[in-house]
């Protein structure tokens, strides 16, 4: 199962950049919003209603402040713990076994984590949403194949991970792939291609597969990076000829198809 905003978090670099994916997240999707303020050596996240006037209840607390900690846990391969946490409901002793830290009650909810803590690195291989989600990229790439030392093998390595992590612009790339945009442009234009070229064709291919996942057009708008539906559906009337709704026909009949074909 794919859920959106966890996936994208499991494929950014720490729990910083992971923090700022769930908050741009749920700005725009769901009705819990995250606060996350930078307090030197600590950081302070707080969950509340999108509507100020109205307290969160217990279960979605507990559930916000569960989810966060199992993904700086997942990403880092650590036994991560807060500083403290702050509840204006009682734990039982089986959450405070899982928190390990002192809880206290409190009008507010808080989760306070070291900065030390969110800096650790995220490492790919424990995003287990990659095992079949690469493969259902593939499966929908239409690249000419190249070297696999090549500079454009990298940069479509690269972007499979940094796209759903809203890290995909050229300057970021280039860094990750320790040399200048400039570098990489020229690079990218002596084996026959772009940056802008290679971007696209990993946004299509992903595009596609998360259509066939049936997210919907938010959460695939969150997934690509763009930030508005019509710079996002031209772009893909313009990788596939079709408009987003005659492709959803067309897949619609193709899973039906398939369907069928499996029962008989």
């Amino acid at each position: 199962m794919l859920v959106p905003p966890y996936f994208a978090a499991l494929s950014c670099r720490n729990g910083l950049e992971a923090l700022e994916r769930i908050e741009i997240y749920r700005k725009s999707n769901g009705s819990v919003l995250v606060h996350v303020e930078d307090l030197g050596d600590t950081v302070s996240i707080q969950f509340s209603y999108m509507l100020p006037d109205k307290p969160l209840p217990r279960f979605l607390i507990i559930n916000q402040q569960l989810l966060l900690l199992d993904v700086l846990r997942t990403g880092t391969g650590l036994d991560i713990h807060p500083i403290s946490v702050t509840t204006p409901y009682p734990y039982e002793d089986i959450l405070h076994d899982i928190f390990a830290c002192p809880i206290q009650i409190d009008a507010d909810n808080q989760m306070l984590l070291a900065k030390a803590d969110l800096e650790r690195y995220f490492s790919p291989s424990h995003n287990m949403m990659w095992s079949y989600l690469e493969s259902l990229f593939d499966q929908n790439y239409t690249f000419s194949p190249v070297a696999e030392d090549s500079m454009t093998a990298k940069l479509r390595r690269e972007l499979k991970r940094s796209i759903p992590s809203g890290k995909g612009d050229l300057n970021t790339l280039a860094k990750r792939l320790d040399t200048s945009s400039r570098t990489l442009q020229r690079k990218l234009v002596a084996e026959g291609t772009s940056f802008n070229k290679e971007l696209q064709e990993v946004q299509k291919a992903m595009f596609c597969s998360y259509l066939q996942l049936r997210l919907s057009t938010e959460d695939i708008l969150y997934l690509l990076g763009y930030a508005e539906s019509s710079s996002l559906l031209r772009a893909f009337k313009r990788w596939t000829g079709m408009t987003f709704k005659q492709y959803q026909t067309k897949l619609l009949t193709e899973l039906n198809l398939s369907h069928q074909q499996n029962i008989s």
